[in-house]
């Protein structure tokens, strides 16, 4: 899935927790960090740029593991217990929630999938059969994407988040 499709769904995810209850309605704070949570496992894109399409492989996959995730969030959580900042873990759990939501959207991806039991077992999954090669460049994966019927199920987050937002 695309950056602006995990941004949507970051939205969405803070409209809800907003709309509950759970985080405050009276600052912007909680749909801005939302989004950038739901983008941080493609924090390794920025050293591909060039190849952002394969930006999953090598090393960079490390922050595609989500029990990587896990281990962090558990570490930051556990650093944060003794300090008892009120609107701490409301947002950890935020956090936790756009990261596992990420993962999901990007099994759904057309060449790769996620290596859910990384880095122990490293096969990637994905709920849609893969495209047959690997792009050449960025703008041939593009060419790919855009003939795929992912790129609807995309547009549909898109038009129910801009409703949400309207």
């Amino acid at each position: 899935m695309t950056t602006l499709s995990h941004t949507a769904l970051g939205f969405l995810v803070a409209k809800l927790a907003v709309s509950r209850g759970w985080l405050p309605a009276d600052t912007s704070t909680p749909y801005l960090l939302s989004m950038i949570f739901a983008n941080l496992p493609d924090i390794d894109g920025l050293a591909s740029l060039r190849k952002i399409y394969d930006h999953h492989n090598a090393l960079k996959n490390l922050s595609h593991y989500p029990a990587n995730w896990f281990i962090v969030f558990t570490l930051v959580a556990m650093v944060a217990f003794p300090f008892e900042i009120r609107l701490f873990y409301p947002y950890l759990a935020l956090a936790g929630i756009n990261v596992l939501l990420h993962f999901i959207l990007d099994t759904f991806s057309i060449y790769n999938g996620i290596a859910w039991f990384g880095p122990w077992n490293t096969k990637k999954y994905s709920f849609i059969r893969m495209a047959p090669i690997l792009p050449a460049d960025t703008r041939e994966w593009v060419h790919w994407y855009l003939k795929h019927w992912v790129v609807y199920l995309e547009i549909a987050l898109w038009i129910v988040t801009l409703l949400v937002l309207l």
